[in-house]
């Protein structure tokens, strides 16, 4: 007969840490990208109009709530929890 432990030691494996809200912002407009064959300037710009939304938020900045809802409502609703 086996006994098993209720909580077995992780051996090594770390739990990944919660995503914060520009990480899942970001991944939801990188899936958009993949998923629309779009380039990040060309949708940073129809965003912004500048180029360097996709760049800023790849270095972990969180652009304002204007910024967010304009993302969110030109990738189809995908990050309105960011």
């Amino acid at each position: 007969m086996h006994h098993f432990r209720s909580n077995p030691p992780s051996r090594g494996i770390k739990p990944r840490p919660a995503l914060t809200p520009a990480a899942r912002l970001l991944r939801a407009v990188e899936e958009h990208l993949d998923e629309q064959d779009i380039a990040p300037s060309a949708f940073a710009r129809s965003v912004t109009g500048s180029t360097r939304l996709i760049a800023q938020l790849r270095a972990g900045a969180m652009p304002a709530a204007e910024t967010v809802e304009r993302i969110r409502i030109a990738i189809g609703g995908e990050a309105s929890h960011a």
